[in-house]
């Protein structure tokens, strides 16, 4: 994307005008942007393992509109390497690989539609 274009679509864009103030085309994102959201999905995450403990899913006993709008930031993270983010959490864990499991994560994730996960394919 050029430059031009790239100003054309922050303006098309209102909304998302802070996020892109703080992205750089060349570098990404600040090491210090990276650390606050990754602080931020952490505590996310802790707020998952309590409610995990009144529960087999978010909200209850049966898999619901919670899990199915929070499983793909995890398949996310998967894909970026970035599970650490869920170490000491194993109800967290428990509940991903409860939810992968799932028949419905098979049609959602078919073989080749993550990106960034040929590691999880053994292509890499």
């Amino acid at each position: 994307m050029s430059a031009a274009e790239y100003a054309s679509f922050k303006r098309a864009n209102p909304l998302r005008r802070p996020f892109m103030a703080r992205f750089d085309r060349q570098n990404g994102f600040s090491a210090e942007d990276q650390e606050i959201a990754e602080w931020q999905l952490r505590q996310s995450f802790e707020r998952m393992a309590s409610a995990l403990t009144r529960s087999r899913w978010l909200c209850g006993d049966a898999y619901g509109i919670g899990d199915i709008c929070t499983l793909p930031t995890l398949v996310r993270l998967e894909d970026l390497r970035m599970m650490r983010l869920l170490d000491g959490l194993p109800a967290v864990r428990d509940w991903y690989d409860r939810a992968v499991a799932r028949p419905s994560y098979a049609v959602a994730y078919y073989p080749g539609s993550r990106a960034g996960n040929a590691h999880l394919e053994g292509k890499c």
